[in-house]
């Protein structure tokens, strides 16, 4: 078996909501939860957690609504407290003067359209390109995914969870508008294989395969 990495943005907010864009480290709280795709979730999660018998972790941006999303995977698994992990390089990208505005406001400038078209060009004024995400992605994918029999989650944003795709599976940031995340989803890779992305299946028969 090779390691797993399952990759779950975090669930929907206030924010999210509203339209607003979060600023990197912000705190936005998480709408009330939807029951029945929480389980659908956690369901899929425990059979993946029951395939390997090894320690599993929880890797989470420190932004209080991944933090918390991260907590009520970690209950709802019956993982021990021990599994959860903060790391500061998950947060999402910082949009700078962007940050605090709405997805209306920003929609209608220059730069969403170079950010939608060309996004390995943009950076947010007084915040990060596509490349300071990869860097610190980078760092910590070299740190705590670097291979192994193992099976890991990471909760984080959707462009930083974009780019670990887009690392894991060996692809170049221009393809970044490639592989979406939705809420109550997830994203699974095997090795360097794309099994399942956004709860679809991507690769036949990979639960036969992950056992092999």
């Amino acid at each position: 078996m090779k390691q797993m990495t399952v990759l779950v943005r975090h669930f929907p907010t206030v924010d999210d909501a509203r339209g607003t864009l979060t600023p990197r480290g912000g705190s936005s709280s998480l709408l009330p939860l939807d029951e029945t795709k929480v389980d659908e979730l956690t369901g899929a999660l425990a059979h993946l957690i029951s395939v390997y018998d090894t320690t599993s972790f929880i890797y989470t941006s420190t932004s209080s609504h991944a933090v918390e999303t991260a907590n009520l995977l970690l209950n709802r698994l019956a993982l021990p407290p021990s599994s959860l992990i903060a790391d500061a390089r998950l947060g999402n990208i910082d949009q700078g003067a962007y940050a605090g505005s709405t997805q209306t406001q920003f929609s209608s400038t220059e730069l969403y359209r170079a950010w939608h078209s060309a996004p390995t060009t943009v950076r947010f004024p007084g915040g990060e390109t596509l490349g300071d995400v990869k860097a610190r992605v980078s760092s910590f994918l070299q740190e705590n995914l670097s291979g192994g029999r193992s099976l890991n989650l990471v909760v984080g944003h959707t462009t930083p969870l974009q780019v670990l795709t887009l690392q894991l599976l060996g692809l170049p940031l221009r393809n970044v508008w490639q592989f979406y995340y939705a809420p109550f989803s997830a994203t699974i890779i095997y090795g360097n294989v794309l099994l399942m992305h956004n709860g679809r299946q991507v690769t036949n028969n990979w639960t036969t395969q992950i056992r092999e």
